[in-house]
């Protein structure tokens, strides 16, 4: 199980978010939970029905299950930590999103809303070097947009998601497969994230180019937990250049899908019959694929934003 937190001061869009992102991987098949912090006690159950009688009464836990869900009540001890709610969760989840606990060393995503970002990372006793980017809620960033600092719009949620699969995914047995036509502008993107990738033990790299099917034997082989598809992809009508997203192959259906077309399509139907790994395929909505174009500048500043993570990841 992977754990990611989402922090920010009262009102920056935390909630919002993490519903936004519980809903993107869920339709992606993952098994997603959240656990949020209170600062005071609070009531989980309903006064007055019997499970939170029970639980008033004295019980350390009282538990209401029905054929859908369960639900419980667990009195802590003063020396509790949220770690023992992690190993709860441990074979349950494949992600589980936190929202607070900023002072914990697992990583986070950090929504700016207002007011600079080391004032309230000094205020929130943050360590910045857990922060894996910030978000940006209409705050005034006084200077931090440079190389170091990747920001994401807040309204961009699959494009935050993308961030985060692609982070948790580093350092672990994952392929990595860039598809498509580098002599074709914005098509190259795919590859060009291979070529430039920082690359890390336990991963392997594949630039497929415009042939990822003839890369099948070597995948199956290697059985990785999971593979990432770099590709340009035709989102949206009106979707703006550079748009980054990140899907199943179950969704891909549903877009107009890659620039080189059918080939890609037999390649994820036969992986999905014959690997047991999570695939996603993180998209860029190209701009322009003119023969021997160079990419455009908006796709080329989501591709740097990609290397980022290869930089920063495990």
């Amino acid at each position: 199980m992977d754990i990611i937190s989402v922090v920010g001061e009262s009102g920056s869009g935390k909630t919002k978010l993490i519903e936004s992102l519980v809903q993107i991987f869920k339709a992606m098949g993952l098994r997603v939970g959240t656990l949020k912090h209170s600062g005071g006690d609070f009531a989980a159950d309903v006064p007055g029905k019997d499970s939170h009688r029970f639980f008033e009464a004295g019980a350390h836990v009282s538990a209401v299950a029905s054929d859908k869900k369960v639900s419980f009540s667990m009195r802590k001890n003063a020396d509790f930590e949220p770690e023992e709610i992690f190993n709860k969760f441990e074979d349950l989840l494949d992600l589980l999103i936190v929202e607070g606990y900023s002072k914990k060393e697992f990583k986070k995503i950090f929504i700016l809303k207002d007011g600079r970002a080391d004032d309230i990372i000094a205020r929130l006793s943050i360590d910045e070097s857990t922060i894996l980017f910030y978000v940006d809620a209409g705050a005034s960033f006084s200077g931090w947009r440079d190389e170091k600092h990747v920001f994401v719009d807040i309204n961009t949620p699959r494009k935050i998601a993308a961030f985060i699969a692609l982070y948790l995914s580093l350092g672990k047995n994952t392929v990595f497969v860039g598809a498509g036509n580098p002599m074709k502008g914005d098509d190259g993107f795919g590859p060009e994230v291979i070529r430039k990738a920082k690359k890390k033990p336990g991963c392997l790299y594949i630039d497929a180019g415009m042939s990822p099917e003839n890369y099948v034997s070597k995948i199956s082989a290697r059985n990785p937990d999971t593979l990432i598809v770099f590709d340009s992809i035709y989102i949206s009508n009106g979707t703006p250049p550079g748009t980054l997203g990140i899907f199943s192959p179950e969704q891909l259906p549903n877009l107009n899908f890659s620039t080189h077309g059918f080939g890609i399509r037999l390649f994820l139907d036969y992986l999905q019959e014959n690997v047991t790994a999570k695939i996603f395929v993180i998209g860029v909505q190209p701009e322009k694929m003119s023969l021997s174009g160079e990419m455009s500048k908006s796709v080329k500043a989501t591709l740097n934003e990609i290397l980022y993570f290869f930089e920063r990841g495990s």
